[in-house]
């Protein structure tokens, strides 16, 4: 377990959270969850399993209400849910149904030791921030490729919190979106510039 000495505000200590399993070197896959277990130990383990068979990078775990799934939380989370991950896969270039179900499990990878280097600029949507870096990559270390990317339906998730969207959280998290924007648009400009002056000094050596 991996504790901050100060309330640094759920994004930041996920990324210490993050940023410390990466150092240890027995762990090749890691991730984070809702602390109430929202997602059952079961559909946990399953998850692992999902990133183990199919060798992925990432495993997102998504709350889709099918047939047959006990997805229980409020129509008015769920609305707003579809809207924030509509924006959400705009801002990031990829269709994902489902961005901020805390039930995410990562490989190791440069990628990802660069996508947690530094603090997030988002408070609430920092599920987002890390998707986009990850899929943007750094200066020098290539991004994960979409296709290692996986999206898998949890089969039940139920709402333990008891959490109330307020208009002010819906604020925070529409700047969020917009700084997240602005930055993942700095980061595919510095990682263009990168990859050009790399090819530029390709294709001149020094003699």
């Amino acid at each position: 377990m991996h504790s901050v000495d100060r309330n640094l505000g759920k994004g930041e200590a996920l990324r210490q959270g993050l940023v410390a399993a990466l150092h240890r070197a027995d762990d090749d896959v890691f991730g984070h969850l809702d602390s109430d277990l929202s997602t059952p130990a079961a559909e946990i383990v399953r998850l692992l399993d999902v990133i183990t068979r199919r060798d992925a990078d990432v495993v997102l775990a998504s709350r889709v209400a099918m047939l047959g799934c006990e997805i229980e939380r409020s129509r008015m989370r769920h609305y707003l849910g579809r809207a924030f991950a509509t924006l959400a896969s705009t801002i990031l270039r990829v269709r994902i149904y489902d961005t901020q179900c805390a039930a995410k499990f990562f490989r190791r990878s440069d990628a990802f030791a660069a996508a947690v280097a530094i603090p997030f600029v988002s408070r609430l949507a920092f599920d987002v921030e890390l998707l986009g870096r990850l899929l943007i990559g750094a200066p020098g270390i290539p991004p994960l490729s979409p296709d290692r990317f996986v999206e898998e339906p949890l089969t039940s998730w139920r709402d333990r919190s008891g959490y109330r969207v307020r208009p002010v959280s819906m604020a925070i998290a529409a700047r969020d979106l917009i700084l997240i924007a602005k930055d993942l648009a700095a980061r595919r400009a510095a990682c263009h510039s990168s990859n050009v002056q790399t090819a530029g000094t390709a294709s001149h050596p020094k003699r």
